[in-house]
């Protein structure tokens, strides 16, 4: 049996199942949240900045939970047509 190359072993490291599905998971509450302190304080100035911040937030760590899902699907992929 072959050893796995780089590429996948890279694919794997970023595709762990649990750590990459919690992130995605949990930032995606956290964003969705944020967006509903927008909607309830949209006419408060000091609630806004903060809202605005976490949204941020939850927008890049979810993409990085996604691209992990989406990594480890691609080392599964990669692994079965081998």
């Amino acid at each position: 049996m072959a050893k796995p190359d780089k590429l996948q072993r890279t694919l794997v490291r970023w595709g762990e199942t649990q750590s990459a599905v919690f992130a995605f998971y949990y930032w995606t509450m956290s964003f969705c949240i944020g967006w509903f302190g927008l909607y309830l304080g949209a006419n408060v100035g000091l609630v806004a900045n903060p809202r605005c911040c976490d949204n941020v937030a939850g927008v890049l760590v979810t993409l990085k939970g996604y691209l992990g899902i989406v990594a480890n699907r691609l080392a599964f992929f990669r692994h079965q047509h081998n």
